[in-house]
């Protein structure tokens, strides 16, 4: 996983290796291939069972055959209106590799409420990554995984600083 930002946005990319590159339907990305990103912008930690409007879920699903990635935002409680399916305007790519994906976006900064795209910036970050491989499938996490409830407690959420 490597991340980086700009003016105009983050940007995420992936390289996934022992998949089988599952892409079914992105609006049902736990069921393929995806990567599921939370963002708190405040990183304020403060324990809360309802995402705030400074909380994000992001999912991207490699979408190969059309050398792009679906890009949504899912609805969690009063945050945004409504879940955002394939989220138009944005820049991204994957292919197919010898054993699995590479996948790229960028999240645009007027999607993610409150951030701050500069030197210092302190935000909550936690990442997934949902493999479909053969015999079963791999969650691969930092730092918390879906397990632990992370789409309920956003204070548990790693810290990400831009440097």
């Amino acid at each position: 996983v490597y991340t980086g930002y700009t003016n105009e946005g983050l940007y995420l990319a992936f390289e996934v290796k022992s998949s089988k590159v599952a892409e079914t339907d992105p609006r049902s990305f736990w069921d393929q291939d995806s990567a599921e990103i939370f963002i708190d912008t405040l990183n304020d930690k403060k324990q809360r069972k309802e995402f705030s409007a400074t909380d994000h879920q992001f999912w991207i699903c490699p979408q190969t055959n059309q050398n792009r990635v679906y890009l949504g935002r899912w609805k969690r409680n009063n945050e945004i209106p409504a879940i955002e399916y394939d989220i138009q305007g944005i820049k991204s790519f994957s292919k197919k590799t010898e054993n699995g994906y590479i996948a790229q976006v960028l999240i645009p900064t007027s999607k993610i409420s409150g951030l701050k795209l500069q030197k210092g910036t302190i935000i909550g970050l936690n990442i997934i990554l949902n493999i479909k491989k053969n015999p079963e499938d791999t969650e691969v996490f930092w730092p918390n995984q879906k397990a632990d409830k992370i789409t309920e407690k956003p204070h548990i959420w790693g810290v990400a600083e831009f440097k």
